[in-house]
């Protein structure tokens, strides 16, 4: 599970630089920036964890990092909300990785304490992304449709 979730922090990490490259607002770009921080902060905490129990960490992404990549590519055809929305995704994957992790009844005390805060990261992560992404869909439906311009 601790390697799972370590894989797909490294594939966020992947899929935040992409992202990060592509996006136009610089707000968005610096926001992007923090997750991907965070998701670095969450691969040497679950590698540390790994190292403890006696297993190898990743050294990095897996395949689904190519298909999370993807997803970011194809969101810059429509722009900063196209790659919203393909990091949206993204993020819906991965708290639901931290939330299955949480609900199993092996963890010790402190390992639950991490998962907590690392899925409290990836829920801001994604409060965040939605916010932005309601921000730009109310901006495009308080644009007047060619229609409605004076002629």
């Amino acid at each position: 599970m601790l390697h799972s979730l370590a894989e797909l922090d490294y594939d966020a990490i992947d899929a935040y630089s992409v992202a990060i490259d592509k996006i136009e607002d610089p707000a968005r770009r610096a926001a992007l920036e923090e997750f991907r921080t965070d998701h670095r902060r969450h691969v040497e905490d679950l590698s540390r964890q790994l190292r403890d129990l006696g297993r190898d960490p990743p050294s990095g992404a897996d395949i689904k990092s190519v298909l999370a990549q993807g997803k970011v590519v194809l969101g810059t055809i429509r722009g900063d909300k196209g790659i919203l929305r393909a990091m949206r995704s993204n993020e819906k994957d991965t708290n639901q990785a931290y939330e299955r992790a949480l609900n199993r009844g092996d963890l010790s005390t402190q390992l639950a304490e991490l998962l907590s805060g690392n899925l409290a990261d990836e829920r801001r992560h994604l409060n965040w992304i939605e916010n932005e992404l309601a921000r730009i869909e109310d901006r495009d439906e308080a644009r007047p449709t060619p229609s409605e311009l004076p002629r």
